[in-house]
């Protein structure tokens, strides 16, 4: 079956629902006859540009796992370890020296944006910052208006540019109320949600922290519906920092401080000490769409077809194109990755969402469905899948669609108790088989999906409920291997990873190695919170909090002890509630009143 890319056009129908002119949607970036080939799918403009067409639209491109090359994977890497290093404060001159030429395979425009952005941040030069952000939005500060399509990075670099001036500066601020309250309007009008809890708990600290203002109120609210924001998306990422700015306006208009507000704030930060957790880096610029190497799903493929290089290169290009290829060397011209793709079987195209669609409303539906079980909402995610399965329509002929519609049906009722242990075993190998030829003899070689991923992490789940833990961690263990042999880093796999490692430290409670799931829980606490999956903090801290409460803690685990149990429990219980986690609220609750825990 062919897989074409559809990214273009689903742009385009969400372009024209949202009633976003062409024009205005490439105002300083591009000429309007590459959005046309775009919209047409005669071309994709880089993965940067893509992104910023989507922000400026108010919509999120994260939703799509990216395929690129090794080339353009080394500059994600290089912009995220920058940032990090100029945000605690250790950049150096080689930092910059090292991707000193301009990259081919980005944006020129962007690029050098982003430099500039950033030397000036670091040099403290606030007619830099702002000489960067005038390159595409030329009208800031002072012209911006509410017809413009404004993007959420170019937003953050005005928010860190205030940030940036106003500390040096208090006494500025007249200057920048406008442009904050602008922001603040903007991104509620105009912003989809998953767009809007990227942006919005900055812009509202940014107004409650330096914008003396005598409206305390105005400032709360602001506060408040970014902080529900941060909840209702499990977001951890600066939640402690909103929560401190409503505590001190709360104080600033002598009212009593809500318990519950306080008690988040102690916890996260309780939880950020306990765990060594430091946030060095730019939640609102980081690139959070997952990765898939091209070279790797390259050779994957062949590798699973039993072909050698010249082999796979027959009729398609010569073998020393074909070896640059898949050694990371050389981006493919389109023609090029189709003919391949066709002879390899590769049902990937550059970018690729869980499901097969051409309508950006099937793919928000599937993510509101991941949300929904996030929350271990009984009942409603099996409608939604239902109503989703409807809607896909004639999309449903994709075998990955099947896969994904009938993988999460079995497993909601797998977690319902509406199916025996061994059916739903039966039933996750033979989705498995759909899209993987004898998965279950030969994981040595495919190219693993997130979607093959997320139903191999329901296989592990499924054997350790049976009491296989043995053939669970195995499993588990192959899986990390395989993902730990990619080039790809741990967060830029950010679903498979998360599930993961949350699922192999329950194996290690089980086969009784409490201190490596002990250690294993300080290291994946640490890559949740950059990763800014809140709802995976609960089960990592049940588990040291169970362990200590049994007592199968080891003497080289000073720092767990039995007083500790009640402390974890606390804490899980308080993080459960801000994220509106009621399975685990009640699982918690339960096992803190067996063994006597006092409850806060």
């Amino acid at each position: 079956m062919k897989y074409t890319e559809v990214i273009g056009e689903i742009y385009k129908h969400t372009r024209e629902k949202k009633g976003c002119f062409k024009e205005t949607v490439i105002k300083d970036l591009i000429g309007i006859k590459i959005i046309n080939r775009f919209e047409d799918e005669e071309i994709l403009p880089d993965f940067l540009m893509i992104e910023r067409l989507y922000q400026r639209i108010g919509e999120s491109s994260d939703i799509f796992t990216i395929m690129m090359t090794s080339e353009e994977y080394d500059y994600c890497i290089w912009r995220e370890n920058l940032i990090e290093k100029i945000i605690s404060g250790k950049i150096c001159k080689s930092d910059w020296e090292s991707r000193s030429a301009k990259d081919r395979t980005i944006n020129e425009l962007l690029q050098e944006q982003f430099v500039q952005f950033w030397k000036g941040y670091d040099d403290s030069d606030a007619e830099l910052m702002k000489k960067a952000i005038r390159m595409t939005v030329p009208e800031f500060p002072d012209k911006m208006s509410m017809h413009q399509c404004i993007g959420r990075e170019e937003f953050a670099y005005m928010l860190y540019y205030i940030e940036r001036k106003l500390h040096k500066n208090p006494k500025e601020w007249m200057q920048e109320y406008e442009t904050v309250r602008f922001i603040l309007k903007y991104i509620n009008l105009n912003y989809e949600t998953r767009e809007l809890v990227r942006i919005y708990a900055r812009a509202a600290c940014v107004y409650g922290e330096l914008i003396p203002i005598d409206d305390i109120d105005d400032k709360i609210h602001h506060y408040k519906s970014a902080l529900d924001l941060q909840r209702k998306y499990a977001r951890v990422s600066g939640i402690d920092r909103l929560i401190y700015g409503l505590i001190c306006s709360y104080k600033q208009l002598e009212q009593e401080i809500p318990d519950d507000y306080q008690k988040m704030y102690e916890t996260i930060i309780a939880v950020k000490n306990e765990f060594k957790i430091t946030e060095n880096y730019a939640p609102e610029i980081k690139m959070t769409n997952e990765i898939y190497l091209l070279d790797e799903v390259f050779k994957e493929y062949r590798l699973e077809r039993g072909l050698t290089p010249a082999q796979a290169a027959e009729g398609v290009c010569d073998i020393k194109t074909y070896r640059a290829l898949e050694n990371g060397k050389r981006k493919p011209k389109r023609g090029t990755y189709q003919a391949i793709a066709e002879a390899l079987g590769i049902p990937l195209v550059k970018y690729n969402a869980d499901i097969i669609t051409n309508e950006y409303e099937h793919i928000q539906m599937l993510e509101e469905i991941k949300l929904i079980s996030r929350k271990s909402v009984k009942g409603r995610e099996q409608k939604l899948i239902d109503i989703l399965e409807q809607k896909l329509g004639v999309w449903m002929k994709y075998p990955e669609n099947r896969q994904m519609i009938d993988s999460r049906r079995d497993f909601q009722k797998f977690c319902d108790g509406n199916i025996e242990i061994d059916d739903y075993l039966d039933k996750l190998k033979n989705v498995l088989d759909m899209t993987i030829n004898n998965w279950h003899k030969d994981m040595e070689h495919h190219f693993y999906t997130r979607r093959e991923l997320v139903i191999l992490y329901y296989v592990i789940v499924a054997y350790r409920e049976k009491g296989r833990s043995d053939i669970a961690i195995k499993l588990m263990d192959k899986l990390l291997e395989y993902l730990n042999s990619s080039k790809v880093n741990c967060e830029s796999r950010m679903e498979e990873i998360a599930v993961l490692y949350i699922e192999r430290k329950n194996l290690l409670t089980d086969m009784e190695m409490y201190d490596e799931a002990i250690k294993n829980v300080y290291e994946y606490m640490k890559i949740c919170f950059k990763l800014d999956r809140g709802d995976k903090i609960v089960p990592l801290l049940i588990e040291p909090g169970w362990i200590c409460n049994e007592g199968y803690y080891q003497e080289t685990m000073e720092m767990l002890d039995k007083e500790h149990s009640e402390k974890y429990f606390q804490h899980a219980l308080c993080i459960s509630e801000m994220y509106y986690q009621d399975a685990y609220q009640k699982s918690i609750k339960e096992y803190m009143k067996s063994i006597k825990i006092s409850q806060p």
